[in-house]
C-alpha cells in the first residue's frame, strides 16, 4: 500500500480555502459587529474613507462627469433593480396612473418647484415611475427607484439617520463613486 504524502503547496492551499470557509460560513456572525457607530463598521469605514480620497487625487477634486449630446445616450435605459416598487405609496400611485404624483424639488433652492406627471411627460421615465434618477458615475443604489422630491441641503444631519439616507443609514456609502 502506497504511503500516503501531501506537499506543503497542496496542504497551505488546502488550509487556507478550509479556513476561507469557516469564516465565509460565520459571517452572520459579524452583522452584530457592523452597526453604525461600531468599532468593526469605523475600521472598515476608514477604508472607505482612503478609497474615496484616492478617486479625489486621481480624478482631481472638482472633477465633473462629462457632459454627452442626447446621440450619446443609450436608450433605452436598462433597469437597475425592481421596476414596481413593493411600496404602498407607489402602489397607490399606480392604480390612479400616477395622476397625484408629484416632483417636488425643495431646500437650498432659490425657486422651489413642483411638478405634475403631465409637466413630465415628454421625457422617457420606463425605467422608474414616473421618474427615476440616473446617476452614472455613482452605483446603482444612487439610483432611486422613483421619485417625489428633491431636496437640497447643506448637511447630512438631517437627512434619515445623518449619514445621507436610508442605505447610507445601513452601512453604504453615501458617495458611492465608480
Amino acid at each position: 500500500m502506497a504511503k500516503f504524502q501531501i506537499s506543503r503547496r497542496k496542504f497551505l492551499t488546502s488550509a487556507s480555502l478550509g479556513l476561507s470557509g469557516i469564516a465565509l460560513s460565520g459571517c452572520d456572525a459579524f452583522d452584530s459587529g457592523l452597526g453604525v457607530g461600531s468599532g468593526l463598521r469605523s475600521f472598515l469605514e476608514s477604508a472607505n474613507g482612503l478609497t474615496y480620497r484616492a478617486q479625489r487625487l486621481l480624478a482631481g477634486r472638482d472633477a465633473l462627469a462629462p457632459e454627452f449630446s442626447e446621440a450619446d445616450i443609450r436608450q433605452p435605459q436598462r433597469p437597475n433593480g425592481v421596476t414596481a416598487p413593493d411600496d404602498d405609496t407607489y402602489k397607490g400611485l399606480l392604480a390612479n396612473n400616477f395622476a397625484d404624483w408629484r416632483l417636488e424639488v425643495t431646500g437650498l433652492v432659490e425657486k422651489p418647484l413642483s411638478l405634475t406627471r403631465e409637466q413630465l411627460q415628454n421625457m422617457p421615465v420606463e425605467n422608474g415611475a414616473p421618474l427615476r434618477v440616473r446617476v452614472e458615475r455613482q452605483l446603482g443604489y444612487k439610483m432611486p427607484k422613483y421619485l417625489y422630491k428633491i431636496e437640497l441641503v447643506d448637511g447630512f444631519a438631517n437627512v434619515g439617520g445623518g449619514r445621507g439616507g436610508y442605505w447610507e443609514d445601513n452601512g453604504y456609502d453615501w458617495y458611492a463613486g465608480i
